[in-house]
């Protein structure tokens, strides 16, 4: 026999308060009480007779009706509870107060909705007829006993705060418990939940579009607050800014921002009541807040790195990692993913991480770190590519060497074209160098650092007809801006437009004008004796030598189409370059230039003083205590040609092929492998006459027996040209041979391909193929061979 079940002690309490409820309302003695809606969705009372029906109204106490708040606050239910009073009592108060009937049309507005909402709740705060607890009224218990707020409940009906009811505590509380009013409240709960989940996408978007845009985010800490939100002089960064913008054309957004303003206002105010210096929110969540935006973009990142986490998988990829200080002194570093996805190569940035020591040991465990909480396996690392610090390259101490330890066979790739410049760096470290590329930078300063001058450089180059194409400024040399001394250099002293005769005579207007201060006038005078000098033209024409040489070599290292192997030959190509540079014709075009300029200045209205030098000062040798205008009989001429041709000349070319060569000589080996698995090599391939050492490089990393690697690569440079061929010439062939079962066996590979009679590489290939206007060589280029094998 089942035991019944026992009943608990909130559920006795209800059933208690229900039986009493219940035998005061069918006491006769007392008026009923009744609870209802009748088909035409108005409030009725349940009496006996016609007569106290007639003399009888109700005052309600309601939520919303389900159809009434569609797009703000979705649906909420209706309910009442009802009261006996006099019938002209209710109509001379309705008349009087204009109170309408709690029940909203069907095809009621939005607007009429949200209006029926601010009426309510309608709750006296003075009865004088009731000795009714209003506190109780108004408010019920939760589990812990603390007070909530009956936001639902309206009383109506109320003239000159006088009512007429009786057991109205039961009534409220039968209420609460009722299916229609638990309805209700999860109606309301479903529309507020909605309505902050609206606001919440705005605010994704708002982020999104302002990390799409590089754009910060935040503004001066003492203007951040919502209470100042209306004022109109006050700039909140732009996150707030784009928040207040939206909701100017969202009504949800306006309504809810409206309210987290007021509920600023309010909390602002009591802490200055009580004193209180509080930077922060509190406890108010307005889901605005910076607390709120650095929530949203942790979530976006943790969202980005688990997609780039599942496309990779537990494949091989390779990464790149470098470090900068920000401007808050802190050292961050950069980790970026390169992986396959399906056909495509895929770069990701995945982590922006603080370095707190550059050492290579502590850089491979903040990556071994990271990597392990993203549960990345370390040992599919096959290629890495930094810097040439020696934290990063270092064959012992190196980020390079830990992560051998990881995977033997990873390979350490130093960017190509960064070598390249930093070998043009290193021929730019001996004196006559410093002194030209320092009194360029210094060029550019003089003329931005004042509006003045400014103003007299723009004037010269239009009255010289310098430049008028485009008003040109003078480049400004960066440490790490390697091309800028290209640029600074060309634009002064190369081709016939070059700004040469518009610095000149700038300086000598400022030289010998009264608007400027003695300070400027001395430095003028300076710069413009220096740029006179054949010494700097010397330099300079060697330098646009070398810039020359090595400049096509630079662009081509950076071009997105790279062939690795083209690359490699310009760079010995070019060293080559640099060793026939002849010193007898740079001196032969600087004396030129010099005569050019000359010739150019008697035109000028400029100083009968400036004269270019088209040749170098004799240099005479002494002994250090003899006196100088005194000549000694073992005192010899140093031909000062001679002198700069072996200090600058063949210090400057010998510097820049010492350091081609010695940054230049990693990976050569796998260089050349790669070279035989592009289709335009496929001949040695078939012909059977590789190098004996031809592959063995990429056998020992993919793990791949070397014979069966270069038997692989013969069998497939055979069938090659026939695989990528068109489709309308392999299904021509097809046709002529009548062959219809090869043609069947074979139809879907060959519709997969190309539709529009190009090369099948072309289209499936890679991005640059599509992208490149018929330039792209498919045949040089390993992407769209991978996507061929791959399809």
């Amino acid at each position: 026999m089942m035991k019944k079940k026992l009943k608990g002690g909130a559920e006795k309490l209800r059933l208690k308060k229900m039986i009493n409820f219940k035998a005061v309302a069918n006491d006769p003695k007392q008026k009923k009480i009744e609870f209802g809606l009748d088909r035409s969705n108005k409030v009725f009372v349940d009496d006996c007779s016609t007569q106290q029906k007639q003399q009888s109204c109700s005052v309600k106490t309601v939520e919303n009706n389900p159809s009434m708040y569609s797009t703000a606050k979705n649906q909420t239910e209706q309910s009442s509870v009802s009261c006996s009073f006099s019938l002209p009592e209710v109509e001379e108060h309705i008349a009087a107060e204009k109170i309408y009937s709690f029940v909203i049309p069907k095809k009621s507005s939005i607007n009429q909705k949200m209006d029926f909402m601010k009426q309510h709740p309608c709750q006296p705060t003075v009865l004088h007829n009731v000795s009714w607890s209003l506190f109780k009224l108004y408010n019920r218990e939760d589990q812990r006993g603390k007070p909530i707020l009956r936001k639902w409940l309206t009383l109506q009906c109320v003239k000159n705060n006088e009512v007429k009811a009786l057991n109205i505590y039961a009534a409220v509380e039968s209420h609460e418990i009722s299916k229609v009013h638990i309805c209700a409240v999860e109606s309301y709960v479903k529309a507020s939940i909605e309505e902050r989940i609206h606001v919440l996408k705005q605010v994704f978007e708002i982020i999104k579009f302002l990390g799409k845009q590089n754009l910060p985010y935040r503004g001066t800490g003492d203007t951040e607050g919502l209470y100042k939100m209306n004022d109109v002089n006050i700039n909140r960064g732009n996150f707030l800014e784009l928040l207040k913008f939206t909701a100017e054309r969202d009504a949800i957004l306006r309504q809810y921002l409206d309210n987290a303003i007021l509920s600023s206002k309010k909390r602002k105010l009591n802490m200055d009541q009580r004193q209180k210096n509080s930077k922060g929110r509190g406890s108010l969540v307005t889901l605005v807040s910076k607390t709120t935006v650095n929530k949203v973009i942790e979530g976006i990142l943790e969202t980005m790195r688990k997609h780039i986490r599942e496309e990779m998988g537990d494949q091989h990829f390779s990464i790149q990692f470098d470090s900068t200080q920000d401007i808050g002194a802190t050292d961050q570093a950069t980790i970026c993913l390169r992986y396959l996805n399906n056909t495509d190569i895929k770069e990701r940035l995945f982590a922006v991480i603080k370095v707190e020591d550059s050492a290579g040991k502590s850089l491979y465990e903040l990556l071994k770190t990271c990597f392990d909480k993203h549960n990345i396996n370390f040992k599919n690392v096959i290629g890495e590519s930094f810097d040439g610090a020696s934290n990063m390259r270092g064959e012992f101490n190196g980020l390079q060497s830990f992560i051998k330890q990881q995977n033997e066979n990873s390979i350490y790739v130093w960017c190509y074209a960064h070598i390249l410049n930093l070998c043009i760096c290193d021929t730019c470290d001996n004196l006559a160098a410093k002194n030209l590329f320092g009194f360029l930078n210094r060029l550019s300063t003089f003329f931005s650092d004042s509006y003045k001058r400014m103003d007299i450089w723009k004037k010269n180059q239009e009255n010289l007809g310098v430049g008028v194409k485009k008003l040109r400024k003078l480049q400004k040399i960066g440490e790490t801006r390697w091309w800028s001394r290209e640029k600074a250099l060309k634009w002064v002293f190369d081709g016939e437009d070059c700004l040469y005769p518009t610095i000149v005579s700038a300086l000598d207007f400022i030289c010998s004008s009264k608007k400027f201060d003695q300070k400027s006038i001395y430095e003028a005078t300076s710069l413009k004796n220096k740029l006179c000098e054949f010494q700097v033209i010397l330099t300079a024409h060697l330098f646009i030598k070398v810039f020359d040489s090595a400049g096509p070599t630079s662009s081509y290292l950076q071009s997105s189409n790279l062939d690795i192997l083209a690359g490699w030959l310009m760079v010995e190509n070019t060293i080559d370059e640099i060793g026939k540079i002849n010193f007898d014709t740079i001196v032969v075009e600087a004396e030129k230039f010099s005569q050019n300029m000359n010739d150019k200045f008697t035109n000028f209205e400029l100083n009968d003083s400036i004269v270019v030098e088209d040749k170098l000062p004799l240099i005479r040798s002494r002994h250090k205590k003899r006196n100088y205008d005194e000549m000694c009989s073992d005192e010899h001429i140093i031909n000062p040609i001679d002198k700069f041709r072996v200090e600058v000349f063949q210090c400057t070319i010998d510097q820049l092929r010492s350091s081609f060569i010695q940054r230049f000589s990693s990976n050569r080996e796998i260089i050349a492998d790669i070279q035989y698995l592009l289709p335009k090599n496929f001949q040695y391939a078939k012909d059977n006459s590789l190098p004996e050492s031809a592959l063995k490089i990429l056998s020992k990393l993919s793990s791949i027996n070397h014979q069966k690697l270069v038997s692989e690569l013969n069998h497939f440079s055979k069938i090659y040209d026939n695989i990528a061929k068109p489709l309308n010439s392999n299904t021509s062939k097809m046709y002529n041979d009548d062959d219809d079962d090869m043609f069947q066996d074979n139809e879907e590979f060959f519709l997969d391909w190309d539709k529009n009679d190009e090369m099948n590489l072309e289209v499936k290939g890679c991005e640059k193929s599509k992208t490149s206007n018929n330039n792209h060589n498919t045949k040089s280029c390993l992407i769209c061979l991978q996507k061929l094998i791959t399809n």
